[in-house]
């Protein structure tokens, strides 16, 4: 019975500690989750790229090139310039074309600026960008991509339509002739390695035309990669990052070692001598 007007209901102590436990079982698994799924974005990384390598193989062996540096693109995809005396050209390199249709390359086995273009231009990469397209032209990838740079820069890579994305919000891969480089102090953001054909893990940056070239991977994530695929260091091996960057003074602490204990972002990953 009630005593009177005067009562006050209200929860217990005990009620109140389940309520708690409750709450905290709630967020510990939000946690949980966020972190499950951050793990697999940034392991799919070590997968990407050993799918890109055997499809980059695989076009070798079908078409006698490397793919966005091969000859006779055209022949087999049309030219996105629209006839066959302009598929070396500069026109066709800034041309979208309709369907699969695509620019040749020089053929030189090298993925990187074209001799084709005004003294062998190399502060572009038009051949950096068909790569993917050839590869997705021949079956090999999966997507669509435009095999052009994007409207800002001569670099601009748009994951989803100029190059592959990464499972991380903004992330993308890229392919590039890097040759042997930081051997001389105006490259002492590379360490002193050949680095040959590589791709490039990193975030796009759309404001400045960047991309990508922006640390994805915070230095721990970078490391697990390291460890799992290549010898857990940051400066040899195949897979390597940046050595002193403007975007990555918080990656790494030497060659030998990462900067574990930071804990945002990074580093973005050079897998390097690709083929």
């Amino acid at each position: 019975m009630s005593s009177g007007k005067g009562d006050r209901y209200g929860f217990t102590l005990i009620e109140l500690s389940i309520v708690l436990v409750i709450i905290g079982l709630i967020t510990g698994s939000a946690l949980a989750g966020r972190t499950l799924i951050r793990q697999a974005e940034f392991q799919s990384v070590g997968t990407d790229l050993n799918r890109f390598k055997t499809a980059t193989y695989a076009f070798h062996n079908q078409y006698g090139g490397w793919p966005g540096d091969i000859k006779n693109a055209t022949s087999f995809w049309g030219a996105a310039g629209g006839n066959s005396t302009d598929n070396f050209t500069a026109s066709c390199y800034a041309t979208v074309g309709a369907g699969m249709s695509t620019c040749n390359g020089d053929g030189n086995g090298l993925v990187a600026g074209s001799t084709q273009l005004p003294l062998g231009d190399t502060s572009v990469a038009p051949e950096s960008f068909r790569f993917w397209q050839h590869l997705a032209n021949a079956g090999l990838l999966s997507g669509t991509y435009t095999g052009v740079a994007g409207s800002q820069t001569a670099w601009q890579g748009i994951p989803g339509i100029n190059l592959p994305k990464g499972r991380i919000t903004n992330s993308g891969y890229a392919v590039q002739w890097y040759g042997t480089r930081g051997y001389v102090p105006a490259e002492n953001w590379l360490f002193p390695l050949n680095y040959g054909h590589l791709f490039i893990f990193g975030l796009t940056d759309n404001t400045f035309g960047f991309g990508p070239a922006l640390p994805a991977l915070t230095p721990s994530e970078a490391a697990a990669l390291d460890s799992k695929y290549d010898d857990g260091m940051p400066g040899s091996g195949f897979m390597v990052m940046q050595k002193a960057a403007e975007q990555t003074p918080n990656c790494i602490v030497s060659a030998q070692s990462y900067n574990i204990q930071y804990p945002a972002p990074a580093c973005d990953l050079l897998d390097i001598n690709v083929f």
